[in-house]
């Protein structure tokens, strides 16, 4: 996907980013098929209990969910369709995310940066990762009552997805996530670490708001497989749909105050 605004660069401008752009997918690729080749088998879901920092996560999910429940007493989420730099005339924005209704989000932590804008927001949740390195995308997932998140794969090969379930309305099973051939119906406060390159959908059949926590952490890796995934993570920053992200989410936090 490419944002808006870079389509209306000059020519010259536009081929260069094109150009970034081919690199970073490359890199993502190469790291891919090495992870393949040298570690194959690598789970679709991985056990949280490799991560000594997300037990104190899950202990910590009423303090979060009273962050975010502040939060949306006072702002709107912005759609993650405005946060990609897409033209966020909802239905068009929502089906080039391959979303049937809406998906909201708000990122603290992006492109390894903090972002002040809305980090001050959630002072207990950010304590919670200042430590956690490398990371990725910090922040808030929220989906609208009865949308579904068609399947698909995340670009960033090499990474993880943390996801705590921090808001789950209706009967269990109504909120849920396939990985793989895996069904998993959210339990708030029970976390879930998956394969970004794993088809992976959700639902929300609710008439309420779901809300995850998420994070993306880079997939263990013996040596050198993990120094070549660290170039892969930090080449991420300049994929189209990311580069930039902190300016844009600043600004909407800004016109949403």
């Amino acid at each position: 996907m490419e944002p808006v605004l870079e389509a209306s660069l000059p020519r010259r401008r536009r081929a260069l980013r094109r150009a970034q752009s081919a690199a970073v997918f490359a890199v993502l690729d190469a790291n891919d098929r090495l992870i393949a080749r040298f570690r194959p088998g690598t789970p679709a879901v991985w056990s949280t209990g490799q991560w000594p920092w997300i037990a104190d996560v899950e202990a910590a999910t009423p303090a979060i969910r009273d962050e975010l429940l502040a939060y949306l007493q006072r702002s709107t989420m912005p759609s993650v369709a405005a946060i990609s730099g897409l033209d966020d005339a909802d239905a068009e924005s929502n089906r080039a995310l391959g979303v049937v209704g809406n998906w909201r989000a708000v990122n603290m932590f992006t492109n390894g940066r903090w972002i002040e804008e809305t980090a001050r927001h959630f002072p207990t949740t950010t304590a919670l990762f200042h430590d956690v390195h490398p990371k990725a995308n910090l922040g808030f997932s929220a989906l609208e009552p009865h949308s579904h998140i068609e399947p698909h794969v995340g670009p960033n090969r090499g990474a993880l997805r943390f996801q705590l379930p921090v808001i789950v309305p209706g009967d269990h099973g109504d909120c849920r996530i396939r990985v793989g051939d895996q069904m998993i119906r959210w339990r708030e406060g029970e976390a879930v670490v998956f394969d970004l390159k794993t088809n992976h959908e959700a639902w929300n059949d609710t008439s309420e708001l779901r809300v995850l926590l998420m994070v993306e952490i880079a997939m263990p890796l013996p040596k050198p497989l993990s120094w070549v995934n660290r170039v892969a993570q930090i080449s991420y920053r300049w994929h189209p749909s990311y580069r930039g992200m902190p300016e844009r989410i600043a600004d909407l936090a800004r016109q949403s105050a």
